[in-house]
């Protein structure tokens, strides 16, 4: 287990933690365990530890304790990844819930993925509702998602043309009768339209415009597309 110092943000004290196998899970639960944190249930925590996540600990580390009123400002996570997933899997064990998601992209996303998870957009459930900002634009954004894209250059790519924003539940996740999170076989992860497409076998090219006084089979595209490629060595 990589155990770096800890950071004070604001009223957090955070560490970020790198677990590599089944060691560094049961060192990970032990410290846990120690410094009394709430621990995850057994098997989310091998299943991450076995992929090599990192994992945020945060705690409240705030002189005035646990505020009154609802201003403590949540924490902001971003991190790479080659599609966009959320780590929902950390929830097994911790009784029914329900989720909401909003996902923001630059392709649309194919929903119809999400049925094995138990989510589904609005007009899945009910085809009379219909989520009327699903194709919208940066500047109609909520302003701290606004900000979060002008101070990202991972994110610069959405401040221009159209964009769609994705409202997505679940009900009952955990429950008797609903989703057991633990069983996924994967994390929740976004399906985007363009992955689920079948690519061509031959890159489509476009057709040269004919010159004055050319005739068909007089360009190499042609004569390839009468006669055949030749095999290595042919005569």
């Amino acid at each position: 287990m990589q155990f770096p110092a800890a950071r004070n943000l604001g009223d957090y004290q955070l560490h970020v933690i790198k677990t590599r196998g089944e060691a560094g899970a049961a060192e990970l639960r032990k410290w846990l365990r120690d410094n009394g944190h709430a621990e995850p249930a057994e098997d989310a925590l091998r299943w991450y530890a076995q992929r090599q996540w990192c994992w945020l600990v945060a705690r409240l580390n705030s002189a005035r304790g646990l505020p009154d009123a609802a201003d403590l400002k949540p924490l902001r996570l971003s991190f790479a990844t080659p599609r966009p997933v959320f780590p929902l899997k950390l929830c097994d064990g911790r009784g029914a819930f329900d989720a909401e998601i909003w996902v923001i992209t630059r392709e649309k996303l194919d929903p119809a993925k999400l049925r094995p998870f138990g989510f589904a957009a609005p007009e899945q459930d009910d085809d009379y509702y219909l989520q009327e900002n699903r194709e919208t634009g940066f500047t109609r954004l909520p302003e701290s998602v606004q900000e979060l894209c002008r101070d990202s250059e991972e994110l610069k790519g959405l401040r221009l043309g159209t964009i769609w924003c994705w409202r997505l539940s679940a009900r009952n996740l955990e429950a008797r009768n609903g989703q057991d999170v633990g069983s996924w076989l994967d994390d929740l992860q976004f399906a985007l339209e363009r992955d689920s497409t079948a690519k061509p076998e031959r890159e489509a090219r476009p057709t040269p415009e004919e010159k004055p006084g050319e005739k068909p089979g007089d360009r190499p595209d042609d004569k390839g597309a009468d006669q055949g490629e030749k095999a290595p060595g042919g005569k």
